[in-house]
């Protein structure tokens, strides 16, 4: 009888211990879990990612035209030649971009497009900037009086 008492508290002994250790581990796991702050930080991480990856394959939904004029120049002397020099741009992306390439669409005075031509902006825009970046365009034969843009292609400044 004796042996079989030692070997019953020998049994609770060990399995009180165990289920301590048992409790201590899910304490431990429990730690281990991701928090509310956690899972918003990737849940940011994963917008931005995503972000990025629509503002390199559709920049025409990020860099759309700003607030200033278009500076223009006029090469003709018996006829008129519209040239663009300067274009206002807004970067509405959060991400710092460069090397900004777009088609520029000059249209006349009755809404008539007169031409569209390629451009290539010289620097760059910031996160959420508004500015005129300096372009060169070929000139076209006529007088533009308005302007729209379809940007191309821009780079991360980061990269």
């Amino acid at each position: 009888m004796t042996t079989y008492m030692n070997w019953l508290g020998a049994a609770l002994l060990a399995g009180s211990m165990l289920c301590s250790a048992c409790a201590g581990g899910a304490r431990a796991a429990s730690d281990r879990l991701v928090n509310a702050d956690d899972l918003k930080l990737l849940d940011e991480i994963k917008q931005k990612k995503v972000e990025r990856e629509d503002l390199l394959a559709k920049p025409w939904k990020y860099v759309v035209t700003g607030e200033g004029a278009v500076s223009t120049f006029d090469r003709g002397f018996l006829s008129t030649y519209t040239e663009i020099r300067g274009y206002p741009l807004h970067n509405r992306s959060r991400f710092d971009i460069v090397s900004l390439e777009a088609d520029v669409t000059m249209l006349q005075a009755d809404g008539s497009v007169l031409a569209t031509v390629p451009v290539k902006f010289k620097g760059g825009l910031l996160a959420d900037e508004n500015k005129i970046l300096e372009c060169t365009s070929p000139a076209v034969q006529g007088k533009a009086r308005r302007f729209t843009v379809l940007v191309r292609k821009v780079k991360l400044h980061s990269d």
